[in-house]
């Protein structure tokens, strides 16, 4: 379907925008009013912060940008968006231990499949490469690498994993592989598995392969888990191995010296010093 005549990319923007983003607004500050029809005040710091936060169909483009600084910037919100990890700096680790290098692909849900009040589920698949050291690794071999992922995973129709409660395995130490899926069937594994090796350049080998599954998935694994509460306040439990596609995202590779990442492929365009477009 061809856009209108009377197609305003501005006005659209600002509608779609406006729609996701104060809904967003609403919940975090939804102690001030959870009314439909609130109307902006300024009565108390809380409805003075969400007022300014919110965005209006009357806005000007730097007045949008502005709130969206204020929200994800100045108020920290965007921390929000990073799950919290637990771990030691990256030079620590290297110092502790010499490893092979290691690819590593990144897998995110669609923001358009996330419900209310949850969050995005990721998924990661990674590898080393034995016959590699960080310090004979050329470039040439990286661009290799790196194009082998743009075509398995990246491009206009991005490789989606349909994660589930299954657990497979597929265990091959002189490969370098330790890999850990969790799908919605055996089946999806092993489609998932091939791409891999595909890109490492290895054989599947069925034997390797391993199913898990609970005798009682749904009952151990409740698509709506229940609440506790933690400190006076009702928190909704984590879903544990839900069933969602998450969809490639990008890839890095990680080597033994070098206390950042190389980024191999990025189909999300975030990623500006990619080894590979």
């Amino acid at each position: 379907m061809t856009l209108p005549a009377n197609f305003n990319k501005w006005r659209h923007f600002l509608s779609v925008v406006t729609q996701i983003q104060n809904r967003i607004v609403k919940e975090d500050f939804r102690d001030v009013s959870d009314d439909e029809e609130w109307q902006p005040t300024i009565g108390t710091p809380r409805a003075s912060l969400r007022t300014a936060c919110t965005i209006q169909a009357t806005d000007s483009q730097p007045m949008v940008i502005l709130k969206l600084v204020l929200y994800y910037i100045i108020l920290r919100k965007a921390q929000d968006l990073q799950i919290p990890y637990y771990g030691i700096p990256a030079g620590a680790l290297q110092a502790q231990r010499k490893f092979r290098p290691q690819v590593t692909l990144y897998f995110l849900q669609s923001a358009l499949t996330v419900g209310k009040n949850e969050t995005p589920v990721t998924g990661e698949i990674s590898w080393r490469i034995m016959n590699e050291t960080s310090e004979s690794l050329t470039k040439s071999e990286v661009e290799r690498i790196a194009n082998l992922v743009k075509l398995n995973f990246g491009g206009t129709t991005p490789f989606t994993w349909k994660k589930g409660k299954v657990l497979v395995s597929y265990t091959d130490w002189n490969q370098g592989l330790q890999l850990q899926l969790l799908c919605r069937t055996d089946e999806e594994g092993e489609r998932v598995i091939r791409e891999v090796l595909k890109v490492h350049g290895a054989s599947f080998i069925s034997k390797k392969m391993n199913v898990v599954t609970n005798a009682d998935p749904t009952d151990k694994y409740p698509t709506t888990p229940g609440n506790e509460v933690i400190l006076g306040e009702t928190i909704k439990q984590q879903r544990e191995r839900p069933n969602e596609d998450v969809i490639f995202q990008y890839a890095t590779l990680t080597l033994h010296g070098r206390p950042r990442p190389v980024h191999l492929y990025d189909r999300t365009l975030r990623l500006s010093d990619c080894v590979v477009r």
